[in-house]
């Protein structure tokens, strides 16, 4: 299996970029930003919970105790 690595590094590079749109995605919804339509938005941010296994109320509670956070030690 040694000549397969190549596909492995390109397969390892997608799953990160997709990994990244996936959160980018939960924090644009965790904000209201993903849609204008409130619904829409938390759709959008429950399915992109629903595969990073990260529900979207506990993701705007957390989040949002961070962003209180800023500023402080």
């Amino acid at each position: 299996y040694a000549g397969w690595w190549p596909l492995t590094v390109i397969l390892v590079l997608a799953a990160g970029v997709c990994a990244n749109s996936t959160i980018l995605t939960m924090h644009e919804a965790v904000h209201f930003l993903l849609s204008p339509n409130i619904v829409l938005n938390n759709i959008g941010g429950m399915i992109a919970g629903t595969v990073t296994m990260a529900p979207l109320h506990l993701f705007r509670v957390v989040h949002q105790s961070h962003h209180g956070m800023i500023g402080t030690d």
